[in-house]
């Protein structure tokens, strides 16, 4: 007879179970469905706008690609001209790259003023993160160690980032020795061999 019972009471605990969860489902089941819904649109729209951002990447880099290819079919300071066109019309680090390549252009030609006013556009620029600025800053002060030599050391002392410190305190040695303060030279060069 007890197994009987037992029988009898486990089939009502089923059936308790049962309402229970079936309760539980009716209550929070459209909550739960509108919840597993948002999850998969969530992860579609996160996937096209993924793909929108590498194609827009890719186009940016054919453009950039394109325009490269431009600058060194172009002679002297056109070239450097197609990088600035390129540059006005994108931003970020593209417009960065073709201040760069711009600014050096401009300086193979001898147009020093003009890859100056490059390399100050990029690192002027917040936008551009610091190690293109500090790259920006001691290419301009190379460019100006024979003209002011008090800018270039200014721009060499701007200098923040570590990779780039040793190519700083060779600047500031060079301003150091354009002033003929040799033994000041001698001090930082020997720092930086040390």
């Amino acid at each position: 007879m007890n197994t009987n019972e037992d029988v009898l009471l486990r089939e009502v605990e089923e059936e308790f179970q049962q309402d229970k969860q079936l309760a539980f489902l009716k209550t929070y089941g459209p909550w739960l469905g509108a919840a597993a819904a948002a999850a998969v649109i969530g992860v579609g729209v996160n996937q096209f706008m993924t793909g929108q951002r590498n194609a827009a990447a890719a186009t940016s880099a054919e453009a950039y690609r394109e325009a490269v290819l431009e600058s060194e079919e172009a002679t002297g300071a056109t070239g450097a001209d197609a990088m600035q066109q390129f540059g006005a019309q994108v931003d970020g680090g593209y417009k960065a790259l073709a201040a760069f390549r711009a600014a050096g252009l401009f300086a193979a030609a001898g147009d020093t003023d003009d890859a100056l006013a490059s390399f100050r556009t990029v690192y002027a620029n917040n936008g551009v993160p610091p190690r293109m600025q500090d790259l920006a800053r001691l290419r301009a002060a190379a460019l100006l160690l024979d003209t002011d030599a008090a800018e270039a050391r200014e721009l060499a002392d701007a200098v923040t980032t570590p990779t780039l410190m040793p190519y700083a305190i060779e600047v500031i040695a060079l301003v150091a020795l354009a002033a003929e303060d040799f033994e000041g030279a001698h001090t930082l060069l020997s720092d930086l061999s040390n």
